[in-house]
């Protein structure tokens, strides 16, 4: 049976979860997949999703408990065709529920993308026989999940991935450099929402130590001379505040004769030229479903210096591609970005390598495991 789709995404801003979401729609559309989006009036995902020229059907979607969105979800792929139902978010996933509980003719797949353990009642979203399937976007979410009680039978692996074309092209960042009178600085970079779990505070943390520009460094027989750099943080979020207060604070940033300096950028769509603008990807996460910034940073050719948080040493091959240090451990995560930031020709070398390896998590690899999981809860 071929299979025919109705995605479920109620999100109302645009995060890597909406991004892999659409990615997989377009995927999907060009092998001629029946499917359509339903997500909130007026959010990004509509947006995008039209733009794509994806079908996108606005339900404005209230509760976990919203049996009235739920009844239009059945109704609609009963009269539109749907087979399978796929909840792309918590929230969508109580209502998906629902949803199939009304229509028993429709199957339920849910992606989960975070490490998150579940914890209290949400655990029966789970242990519930009207999931047909989960799929864990890393293997560091798979093992939560089984650790939580669902059946491994129940759980099928689709990493997240990226769209390789978007960059072959890249404009070389000199719009950022120039909007942020960046000149020849080396840049540390940084995509994510400024959140609890992204851990941003360890970074910030972690380019204070980084000695002051000028001063001379010895890695093993060569000494370098420190050059001047900047940590450019984009996105925005809960704890930017905090974190500007961070550093502000630290001595090693707040000296103008550290010649090291932080920029918060605030929410960009423009995410793709700062990915060209950056020289080196610094993430910091305590928690991480797989972390598709770093796979973008890899795609364009650019060494990491991260955290083992969740799922992120899955992609990065540590003294290849970058290095991994322990979550929290900010003397470590400087130590990684000291070597990247004196040694060029290392840079140059993980980002070779990196530019081969990414192309492991290409969209193409997501929505082919993600088109096997759909025909086998259809046979």
């Amino acid at each position: 049976m071929k299979p025919s789709v109705l995605h479920l995404n109620a999100a109302r801003t645009w995060r890597g979860g909406e991004q892999q979401t659409l990615y997989l729609a377009q995927g999907l559309a060009r092998l001629g997949i029946h499917q359509a989006i339903v997500g909130r009036p007026g959010s990004a995902l509509e947006d995008r999703a039209t733009r794509a020229g994806i079908e996108f059907i606005a339900i404005a979607v209230g509760s976990e408990l919203d049996v009235i969105s739920a009844k239009q979800i059945a109704r609609l792929a009963q009269e539109r065709g749907f087979k399978i139902l796929h909840a792309h978010t918590a929230h969508m996933h109580s209502i998906g529920l629902l949803a199939r509980m009304m229509n028993p003719n429709v199957s339920l797949v849910v992606t989960r993308r975070v490490d998150f353990h579940v914890r209290g009642l949400s655990i029966l979203k789970y242990k519930n026989r009207w999931v047909d399937r989960f799929i864990a976007i890393s293997n560091n979410v798979r093992n939560i999940l089984i650790e939580d009680g669902v059946p491994e039978s129940k759980i099928s692996l689709a990493f997240s991935g990226i769209d390789l074309s978007r960059y072959r092209k890249p404009d070389g960042g000199s719009a950022i450099r120039r909007e942020f009178n960046l000149g020849r600085k080396l840049v540390i970079g940084n995509v994510g929402a400024l959140v609890d779990h992204k851990d941003q505070r360890t970074l910030i943390r972690a380019y204070g130590l980084l000695p002051d520009t000028g001063k001379s460094i010895k890695l093993g027989k060569k000494s370098f001379r420190m050059p001047e750099t900047v940590l450019m943080l984009v996105g925005d979020g809960d704890r930017e505040a905090e974190y500007k207060t961070l550093a502000a604070s630290i001595p090693g940033i707040a000296d103008p004769k550290s010649g090291k300096r932080i920029i918060f950028t605030g929410f960009r769509s423009d995410v793709m030229s700062f990915f060209a603008t950056f020289d080196i990807l610094g993430m910091s996460s305590k928690e991480e479903g797989l972390g598709t910034s770093v796979l973008e940073a890899m795609a364009s050719g650019l060494p990491v210096a991260a955290t083992d948080g969740g799922g992120l040493p899955e992609m990065i091959d540590s003294k290849r591609g970058g290095f991994v240090t322990p979550v929290g451990n900010f003397e470590a995560l400087a130590e990684s970005l000291k070597m990247l930031v004196l040694d060029g020709a290392m840079r140059r070398r993980f980002a070779a390598y990196n530019k081969k390896r990414v192309k492991d998590f290409s969209v193409e690899r997501t929505v082919k495991d993600t088109l096997k999981v759909y025909r086998e809860i259809l046979v």
